[in-house]
């Protein structure tokens, strides 16, 4: 199992979602294969948070645009 975001780690996505004129109320936590996925009710675009300790992925998909990857690492390993 990849790893998981701890619940600040969410608060800080809910407030990045409130900064970007959003309402947290509109999106859904659930999860992707063991990954946390936060998902825009209404238009079904999404985030998928996961990875490894050293090897995050970001993935999402918004409107009709394909689905985009963003890796990071985390410099050690």
């Amino acid at each position: 199992m990849g790893v998981r975001l701890a619940k600040w780690q969410r608060n800080a996505v809910f407030e990045a979602v409130r900064q970007a004129g959003l309402r947290p109320e509109d999106f859904h936590w659930g999860s992707d294969d063991g990954d946390d996925r936060l998902t825009h009710v209404a238009s079904h675009g999404y985030f998928v948070f996961g990875g490894t300790a050293a090897h995050y992925l970001v993935r999402y998909a918004a409107s009709d645009a394909p689905v985009a990857d963003v890796t990071m690492y985390s410099g050690q390993g």
